[in-house]
């Protein structure tokens, strides 16, 4: 591999007393005569656009670069979003606290159906300002999605904000709401926001903030607590994300929510990989066993299948789905929907502690 004058490497392990150190071509080189990997680019084959990139604005990365002093801080926008930077124009960010806050907190910790007493005073504090510093200065504008790790304790079946648990069935509405407060009061604050997700991370049983959701669970509480609260308080423009988790059966989990004859959405939804990782075997495997490269799968209305009745065409590459795209129905009527070709758009993300997480 050679580097042109440039490129330069950098080093951070937790592992070691590297946290970010400059390191020389040949440091990283097995073998004396090895050559990095190079990536190769066909210009001429075009497939699908991506939205962009970006990284998590998180309380813990927050209270870093609330410590920096202005000429750093400056520094820091500009090498993540600014036009001499990486340009980032996507950030993730929490509802109530996550695995990257300072601690547990909710931004209503009292019991209250109303939700009277739910504030952003602590993410005033340090998160917002970290947000709009990136979006005062950034060179394209930030689509801002929020996603909750969990709901506050007295709504979960564990009373707890760790530990995995269930919403109570009691506060579904309550917590439907909860989502649409939390976008009223940023935005009022000056932090727009482009969508967000019904849970991080649904399947999985966490130490730290986490809430289960089987894919019926979370279909059925699109259907009939969150889509209609989000209608009702004139937010449908927001994007609407499903299955935040990890990409293994993310089919099975599409289908669970779109095959519902009785579900429709004025809404947009949308099936996100969450993170580029491990399971692409699972995907591969199953129901697309027989699928290869370049294959399309329609999507019928309410479902994956063939037929006529088509809202648009699944494209798969590499024999797994890049992203289900956008299918765009409505709340509460089985009305004959216009056929149209969905636009495909695949998105590489973490939700890692600092902006730079991408």
């Amino acid at each position: 591999m050679n580097l042109s004058k440039e490129t330069s490497v950098y080093l951070t392990s937790k592992d070691s007393k590297s946290r970010l150190e400059k390191i020389s071509e040949s440091e990283i080189l097995t073998e004396s005569k090895a050559e990095l990997k190079s990536i190769r680019l066909h210009t001429n084959l075009l497939r699908q656009s991506i939205l962009g990139f970006g990284g998590a604005f998180t309380e813990a990365s927050a209270s870093i670069y609330d410590q920096l002093d202005k000429n750093k801080k400056n520094e820091v926008i500009e090498a993540y979003f600014g036009k001499s930077g990486n340009q980032y124009n996507m950030g993730r960010t929490h509802i109530n606290s996550c695995d990257f806050s300072l601690g547990n907190y909710a931004l209503c910790e009292t019991e209250d159906r109303e939700l009277t007493d739910f504030s952003i005073q602590r993410d005033k504090k340090m998160l917002i300002p970290f947000i709009k510093s990136a979006l005062e200065k950034a060179s394209a504008p930030i689509h801002i999605m929020a996603s909750p790790w969990s709901p506050p304790p007295w709504m979960k079946t564990n009373n707890q904000m760790n530990h995995g648990g269930k919403l109570k069935e009691e506060y579904q509405d309550t917590w439907a709401e909860y989502y649409c407060k939390y976008i009223k009061f940023y935005e009022e604050d000056g932090v727009p926001i482009w969508g967000i997700s019904v849970q991080n991370e649904p399947e999985a049983v966490q130490t730290w903030d986490s809430c289960i959701y089987s894919g019926e669970e979370e279909r059925d509480f699109i259907k009939n607590f969150l889509g209609p609260a989000l209608e009702k308080n004139k937010y449908l423009d927001k994007k609407l994300v499903i299955w935040d988790h990890n990409r293994d059966i993310m089919v099975e989990r599409a289908s669970t929510i779109l095959n519902d004859e009785n579900f429709s959405i004025r809404n947009k939804i949308e099936a996100w990989m969450a993170e580029m990782n491990s399971h692409v075997g699972n995907v591969q495997t199953g129901a697309l066993s027989d699928l290869t490269t370049n294959t399309t799968v329609s999507i019928k209305h309410y479902g994956v299948a063939g037929g006529n009745d088509s809202l648009g065409e699944w494209k798969f590459v590499n024999c797994f789905p890049v992203a289900l795209g956008e299918i765009a129905l409505d709340w509460g009527s089985n009305d004959t929907v216009e056929e149209y070709t969905v636009d495909w758009a695949y998105d590489y993300w973490t939700h890692a502690g600092g902006a730079g997480s991408s």
